[in-house]
């Protein structure tokens, strides 16, 4: 994937990063293919100061499902 451009949208616009994006955890094999096949991670433990549990806590971002006040 990495060295073969994905042509998308229009002719001129091509994928330059790829995502693995989970609200779950990644096990340490994943996290070691992707460190040496260059694809950039995100989960709720990972990467330690930027993952999905800390983006949410800072900005107060939570699933509907988990809201109290809704009927």
């Amino acid at each position: 994937m990495k060295e073969r451009k994905q042509v998308v949208f229009s002719k001129n616009e091509t994928i330059s990063k790829r995502w693995i994006v989970t609200n779950n955890r990644f096990t340490s094999d994943a996290l070691d293919f992707a460190k040496c096949s260059g694809l950039n991670l995100l989960s709720w433990d990972y990467p330690k100061d930027n993952n999905l549990k800390t983006k949410n806590d800072i900005d107060c971002l939570y699933p509907v499902t988990g809201l109290t006040t809704l009927s």
